[in-house]
């Protein structure tokens, strides 16, 4: 190396020491630029939180100063109170459940074919905490919490009043069809035949021989559900026939139906053709908004099904509904079919239909039985709960000689189905 190359790499080198440390304090400005523009947002937003009134001069000085940060934070504040206020579990005054519950008597009596979309929401009564509500599976685990089971396991769990209701309202041949998102397998219990519903997140008392042709269903008195997860359906079990390995029939997020049954999608297309109302109760409807031959949208505006909502939080169906009642299932219900004057029997485990579909394990397979069974030799026919339990033990109606007038004790619900 020549001697004359040597200023040539002072000067490289500096000009790299220079570039570097230019960097570093570009960096740190921006990083100091970035928390004091973060700062400033923060200040404006408490501001705009206030009230008119309550804010001080140098806070509207502040407004005034950065109006294009105040705009952005104003429109994100309402766009996170408007998604705040859909999660909210609203309830009607009583007077208005009433008049609602009026108007929805006389579009049953005028429907032709109506059609039961049926949610977690109908289920809370059985003390099975749903998915949305403020106690809800995910609204919990979004908060970092683990899922509140309401202290009762899901066996335990047997058909509400609402699920009773909608047997009579299919049996007097007033419901034509039921198209249910619950696993829980309580509209089946409750005495609904298989071929008037469809469970399109599966039946967690039900498994399936996939290499049977038709496909060969096995009916359980536990949860057929112990060993499996998202994409893994298989229960450990086997068809008693050809010996293959059976799965369940639990549709998770983020997978598309596979069996013909419970799911009984093309049942439930095909309903869904020919209705006029569609009674959605205690669903979010956030994923069965998704399914589009459900709602008619493929026919002219008039000629679409009217859609009547019974949920206590906000559906993105609410805006095209007939009619939106804010109250519980179970309350509904009861006074709907007292309005009908269709008598609603309750519950018997005695005659529970699911006794007759069950099939029992091989004895090389009770390893794989969840010890938790439905029935048990021990247990008494219960009394009907439907005067106190149905409300959730958290409401209370009270009906006058006449019928009225239904007074109704509003208090925080806690909500639905939990799933695996």
């Amino acid at each position: 190396m020549n001697d004359d190359d040597a200023p040539d790499e002072d000067i490289n080198q500096t000009v790299i020491r220079i570039s570097r440390e230019d960097r570093k304090r570009k960096q740190a400005e921006t990083a100091a630029s970035k928390d004091e523009f973060q700062k400033r947002c923060k200040n404006i937003r408490k501001i705009l939180l206030c009230k008119a009134e309550d804010r001080s001069s140098d806070d509207c000085a502040l407004l005034a100063k950065y109006p294009g940060i105040a705009n952005n934070v104003q429109r994100s504040l309402q766009k996170y109170l408007m998604l705040k206020s859909r999660k909210e579990e609203i309830t009607d005054d009583p007077d208005l459940i009433n008049t609602k519950i009026d108007q929805l008597v006389e579009a049953i009596r005028s429907a032709k074919c109506l059609l039961v979309y049926t949610g977690a929401g109908i289920s809370t009564a059985a003390q099975i905490p749903d998915y949305r509500g403020p106690n809800g599976v995910w609204t919990r685990l979004a908060r970092g919490k683990k899922p509140m089971y309401v202290g009762q396991n899901m066996i335990e769990a047997e058909p509400t009043f609402t699920h009773m209701a909608i047997v009579e309202l299919y049996k007097a041949n007033i419901v034509k069809y039921i198209v249910s998102q619950n696993c829980d397998g309580l509209h089946l219990r409750s005495g609904l035949p298989k071929s008037a519903l469809s469970e399109v997140h599966g039946n967690m008392y039900m498994e399936v021989c996939t290499n049977c042709q038709p496909e060969r269903e096995y009916f359980r008195s536990f949860d057929v559900t112990q060993y499996t997860a998202l994409r893994r359906h298989a229960t450990r079990r086997t068809c008693d026939i050809c010996g293959s390995g059976l799965v369940d029939t639990i549709v998770h997020f983020g997978e598309k139906s596979r069996l013909l049954q419970p799911h009984n999608w093309q049942a439930a297309i095909d309903w869904a053709k020919k209705t006029d109302m569609i009674l959605c109760l205690g669903s979010s409807l956030k994923v069965l908004k998704h399914y589009h031959l459900l709602w008619g949208n493929k026919r002219a505006k008039s000629k679409r099904p009217r859609i009547f909502i019974v949920n206590l939080q906000w559906t993105p169906k609410d805006s095209c509904s007939t009619l939106k009642i804010n109250a519980p299932c179970d309350i509904v219900m009861k006074l709907t079919m007292r309005k009908l004057g269709i008598s609603v029997p309750p519950y018997d485990p005695y005659r529970d239909p699911l006794r007759s579909l069950i099939v029992s394990v091989k004895e090389l397979e009770t390893n794989t039985v969840n010890s938790k069974q439905i029935f048990k030799e021990d247990k008494k026919p219960s009394p009907s709960r439907y005067d106190s339990e149905i409300l959730n033990k958290e409401f209370q109606d009270v009906v006058d000689d006449n019928d009225s007038k239904t007074i109704i004790q509003k208090q925080t619900v806690s909500a639905g189905w939990y799933g695996k």
